[in-house]
C-alpha cells in the first residue's frame, strides 16, 4: 500500500478493539492487526515527513516498508532527498531503500 499504508498504522488498536468480546467479538486466530503486520507491506510514496514514517515504522516495523516516491504526484527528487536525509539508522535505510523489496520481490542481489 502506498502512503506509508493510508492510515492502516494507525488504526491498528481500534482493529484490535472492535474485534473484542465488548463490539463484535471476532473470532480469529490472531488479532486484526497481527493480520495486517504478517500480510500488508507500505510504501513511502507521496509522504516525506518524518513524523508519519517515524509512526509507521514504530507500527509495522521497518521490515514491511518500502521506498517509492509517488511520480507523477511527488517529486521523485524530493523523494529521493528526503529518504537519504531522514534522521534514520542506516541499516534501517538500506532496509527500506532496496533490501525489503530484493527480499519480498525475491530479487538476486548484485
Amino acid at each position: 500500500m502506498g502512503h506509508l499504508g493510508e492510515t492502516l498504522p494507525f488504526l491498528l488498536w481500534r482493529f484490535d478493539s472492535r474485534a473484542g468480546p465488548d463490539f463484535y467479538a471476532v473470532k480469529l486466530a490472531k488479532p486484526p492487526s497481527q493480520y495486517i503486520k504478517d500480510n500488508i507491506v507500505v510504501t513511502t510514496s507521496g509522504m516525506c515527513s518524518a513524523e508519519p514514517l517515524n509512526c509507521t515504522i514504530a507500527a509495522l516495523g521497518h521490515e514491511r516498508m518500502m521506498f517509492a516516491a509517488d511520480y507523477p504526484f511527488e517529486r521523485a527528487e524530493e523523494a529521493g532527498h528526503f529518504i537519504d536525509s531522514v534522521a534514520l539508522d542506516e541499516r534501517v535505510r538500506a532496509d527500506i531503500c532496496f533490501n525489503n523489496a530484493a527480499r519480498l520481490l525475491n530479487l538476486a542481489n548484485g
